[in-house]
């Protein structure tokens, strides 16, 4: 809830508490109150005023929209039995709606989830100056891009290597998640740089990277070390998750949230 900013709060209050009009007091009143904060943000008056007011999607922050959009998601999966997987250009059903709603009960995977879309939101890059044989050369670097990410923690010491970790998990798993059609189904010929993973070549990264995440002692102080374990053993599970949640309410707006991958 410390990722709330004020005009997420008002949003909230005036949206939850719509026939008061001391709204100013209520801010005040649950800004501290995390549990107050939760049980409002359990109401579907969140969700239909996003789904409905384009200008109201612009007064919150990503982070509290991704979380309405999850809550939501846990609802809408209550009353199924299976969810269509998308794989490259295949959708294929799977019974695996229990499994996800029990994900999104998950206060803390809930919240990860939700960060780490607010996340790419806005992607960043740099651009790094190296010498190797006598030599300078640029290399322009994205954290939208694994083998820039893989780079960069190979460039640091262990102790600083945590976040490109952690983000590397997150980037194979919001690809093929949030843009399965980046993902093809099937490992074919050996990958080039710009090569496209497949489905595989993206699991078996987010496997690698969140367990790294994981285990190096960064995690306990970034307290998201919970959180990493259990995804590094359900990526299947969370992009199932992530699928439903793009199909069924970014479609077609996702290109407006987020940057399409490029590889």
């Amino acid at each position: 809830m410390q990722s709330l900013s004020d005009q997420d709060l008002w949003f909230l209050v005036t949206t939850c508490a719509d026939r008061r009009t001391d709204h100013d007091r209520i801010v005040e009143m649950v800004r501290d109150k995390p549990d107050f904060l939760s049980v409002m943000m359990e109401d579907e008056k969140l969700f239909r005023r996003l789904a409905s007011d384009r200008e109201a999607v612009v007064k919150v922050s990503p982070f509290l929209l991704f979380n309405v959009l999850l809550r939501q998601a846990r609802r809408d999966l209550g009353d199924r039995s299976f969810v269509l997987e998308t794989e490259g250009r295949d959708r294929i059903p799977v019974f695996a709606a229990d499994q996800l709603r029990a994900l999104l009960e998950d206060e803390e995977m809930r919240d990860y989830l939700a960060e780490m879309l607010a996340s790419f939101v806005r992607t960043q890059t740099a651009t790094v100056y190296f010498r190797r044989r006598g030599a300078w050369y640029r290399h322009r670097f994205s954290d939208l891009d694994l083998d820039d990410l893989a780079t960069l923690a190979e460039w640091v010491e262990e102790e600083f290597r945590f976040p490109f970790y952690k983000r590397s998990g997150d980037v194979a798993l919001f690809i093929p998640g949030i843009f399965p059609e980046h993902a093809p189904p099937r490992a074919g010929l050996p990958r080039g740089r710009r090569q496209r993973r497949s489905l595989e070549d993206y699991e078996e990264a987010g496997r690698h990277f969140y367990g790294l995440a994981a285990s190096h002692p960064a995690a306990d102080g970034s307290g998201y070390s919970a959180v990493l374990t259990r995804l590094t053993d359900q990526i299947p599970q969370v992009r199932r998750l992530l699928n439903f949640v793009s199909d069924r309410y970014l479609n077609p707006q996702k290109m407006h949230w987020f940057l399409a991958p490029t590889a």
